[in-house]
């Protein structure tokens, strides 16, 4: 099954409302619309056959990292995103330019996933550039921003839709998870998992800028490529 785009959007729309709303009830009316209208349309089980429970669409595609001094948040928020939106991200060091993150899921989890990680990356990457010169505060707003946004993201969505989940919705969810683990498995046989290392060096100022600002970074449609290639060069 699929979605229609206008539907994609009007969930996007209220997510972004509901994340961005200083009157408490107003944001959670928003969430908690955002979160039926996925249930209600199928967001979680886009491109999943509801009769059968097969799913025969999952694919790859890829984006390319930026600099490396961004790789201490950046690549955090890749998994971040990607669980948010039943997507499996994996790490290429060897792509073009700096390496590329590739994510593997159904194409409308991908569509989501892509989306939400380029926007927030870039916001969070002009965000460093303007208010820190120094490139271990940089650093350090990065690892703010992606600390608010671990629990923002899945508040925003996660919960939320859980909240109104049925069993069998549950139980088609598992098993498209389990044929994208099976995807992940065929392209990558030899993947091993590897924890990744941060060295606080930069100013706790820096970090609670990047925490605070992760908070009330707006997520709505929008152009996520931009012309700020001096910026996250």
């Amino acid at each position: 099954m699929s979605i229609d785009p206008k539907i994609l959007k009007r969930i996007q729309k209220l997510m972004s409302l509901g994340s961005n709303n200083d009157q408490a009830h107003e944001a959670e009316a928003a969430l908690k619309k955002a979160a039926a209208l996925a249930e209600e349309y199928g967001l979680a089980l886009s491109d999943v056959d509801t009769e059968t429970g097969e799913v025969s669409n999952v694919k790859r595609n890829s984006v390319n990292l930026v600099h490396s001094r961004h790789n201490s948040w950046a690549l955090g928020l890749a998994v971040v995103v990607a669980k948010c939106f039943d997507c499996e991200p994996i790490r290429n060091a060897w792509g073009r330019h700096n390496g590329e993150m590739i994510f593997i899921g159904t194409p409308t989890d991908l569509e989501m996933t892509i989306w939400y990680y380029k926007l927030i990356r870039l916001k969070t990457i002009r965000g460093a550039s303007s208010k820190f010169d120094l490139v271990k505060d940089q650093k350090m707003y990065g690892r703010g921003v992606l600390a608010t946004m671990q629990s923002r993201l899945k508040n925003i969505f996660k919960k939320e839709q859980e909240k109104i989940r049925t069993p069998e919705t549950t139980a088609l969810v598992i098993v498209k998870k389990d044929a994208v683990d099976a995807e992940v498995k065929k392209q990558f046989p030899k993947l091993k998992t590897k924890r990744s290392s941060f060295r606080a060096s930069g100013s706790v100022k820096a970090y609670r800028q990047g925490m605070k600002d992760g908070a009330n970074m707006t997520l709505h449609r929008g152009n996520v490529e931009g012309n700020s290639n001096k910026q996250i060069a």
